[in-house]
């Protein structure tokens, strides 16, 4: 004697088999950290063991930091000697810092948006031609755009505007 199954059995199958796909269909993950616009301190500082500080001006130049800057203290709170290192470029712009292009290291400029590892390389190589003093010499290197440029402004630094 053959049983048969109940329709009750088949959508019971078929919600369990929509579940299972939907548990198991990728999620979308953000490709970069999404810079912040906003300044969030004076001078946000990295300290190594104590995370970052936001320092007031008078203590930035009594340590002789600026922002951005990664600083080994001693147990005193004393600055080790030696000069201090930068923060990655995914935190820098997460607090609000921009980049200057010209001292940047090809990993800040990768944490910029929309900029990839052939145009951080073209704007190494542009930058040993001659120091980039404004968004006109930031024109000249090979794939940058109107567009590109007054995407990326917002997270540059120049010299002149210092």
């Amino acid at each position: 004697m053959r049983k048969v199954m109940r329709p009750s059995f088949w959508v019971l199958l078929l919600v369990a088999l929509l579940f299972d796909v939907l548990l198991l269909w990728p999620t979308p993950t953000p490709s970069r950290l999404r810079p912040s616009r906003l300044r969030l301190c004076a001078v946000p500082v990295e300290m190594v063991g104590f995370g970052v500080r936001c320092l007031s001006t008078a203590e930035a130049k009594q340590l002789a930091v600026t922002a951005g800057d990664v600083v080994s203290l001693a147990v005193d709170g004393v600055r080790l000697v030696g000069p201090p290192m930068r923060m990655a470029g995914e935190r820098q712009l997460a607090l609000g810092l921009r980049i200057d292009v010209n001292r940047a290291t090809e990993a800040e400029l990768l944490a910029l948006p929309d900029v990839g590892p052939s145009l951080a390389h073209a704007i190494m190589l542009a930058r040993q031609r001659g120091p980039i003093r404004s968004e006109s010499d930031l024109m000249a290197v090979r794939g940058f755009g109107e567009k590109r440029l007054a995407k990326l402004c917002p997270y540059l630094v120049f010299p002149e505007s210092q």
